[in-house]
């Protein structure tokens, strides 16, 4: 079962490196990969609401396994393909 880590909680200065942009991306790159069944994204919550995290991970077919504050105020979910 292959596995990839999305960190989302640094970012450049161009629109397109947002991390709202660079989720959305990502995970239409993932969903079409038949072989990663498992993400884990870290993200800071007042970038990408939790929520909207969930909701993008929902479009592309995973649901939320995990997810947890961490020490540095980031967050981090685990999604495995539904």
């Amino acid at each position: 079962m292959a596995s990839e880590t999305i960190d989302l909680r640094y970012a450049g200065t161009t629109c397109t490196s947002h991390p709202v942009i660079r989720l959305s991306n990502r995970l239409a790159q993932i969903k079409d990969s038949s072989d990663v069944r498992v993400v884990e994204i870290y993200f800071w919550p007042e970038v990408i609401p939790v929520e909207v995290a969930k909701m993008y991970a929902s479009k592309a077919g995973f649901a939320v396994v995990e997810e947890k504050k961490l020490d540095d105020g980031s967050y981090y979910i685990k999604l495995q393909r539904e």
